[in-house]
């Protein structure tokens, strides 16, 4: 089996990559087919518990948007958070349910569980 014909999910970033520059996947349409995915999923497993769909989609479209004019892909940020969100320090900092607020105004989407 080709690997374009493996659904976009179970592709390797390496294979994404080589896609998007040679033109035959965009941004947007990798971004798009990512966000169809945890919306499929994500009731089941709650994995992600704060997205940022419309900001994510922009970001995408942008990169589009740079590797046409420049003919280049700049390196993909914003990137996931890999770790759980803090649930308190005791330290006086503020933690808790305003922390995936914090992430996503980075740009991040935000794993978590229940």
């Amino acid at each position: 089996m080709d690997v374009q014909d493996t659904p976009t999910h179970y592709q390797p970033a390496h294979e994404l990559l080589k896609q998007l520059e040679a033109g035959t996947l965009t941004s947007e349409a990798l971004i798009t087919a990512l966000l169809e995915r945890i919306r499929d999923q994500n009731p089941a497993i709650n994995a992600i518990v704060a997205l940022d769909e419309h900001s994510a989609l922009a970001s995408a479209r942008e990169a589009d948007k740079q590797r046409a004019l420049a003919g280049f892909l700049p390196r993909p940020h914003p990137r996931p958070a890999r770790h759980p969100v803090p649930t308190g320090s005791g330290r006086g900092r503020p933690h808790g349910p305003q922390c995936p607020g914090r992430f996503m105004a980075g740009g991040s989407a935000v794993p978590g569980g229940a």
